[in-house]
């Protein structure tokens, strides 16, 4: 099994409209993950943009499809 490392506590990188695009499948609420990911690198932190996710998450309503890409998508920006 493959171990993943996460840093949590660095900024994010800001990610492009291909790379959102990835995550912005047709199972997905594609203005949530665009919306999202287009504005996560103002979260500050890892931390606080998944924080952000679980309450918007909740707020809206949006479905495991949406949750997991922008989680994904954080991921992603938080590697790189």
């Amino acid at each position: 099994m493959k171990k993943e490392t996460v840093i949590f506590y660095t900024s994010m990188k800001r990610l492009t409209k291909e790379e959102i695009e990835r995550f912005a499948t047709a199972s997905t609420n594609k203005d949530a993950v665009w919306n999202f990911l287009g504005t996560a690198h103002h979260c500050g932190n890892y931390v606080n943009a998944v924080a952000n996710l679980l309450d918007d998450a909740a707020l809206y309503d949006w479905n495991d499809a949406t949750v997991m890409a922008i989680y994904e998508g954080l991921k992603y920006a938080n590697k790189n």
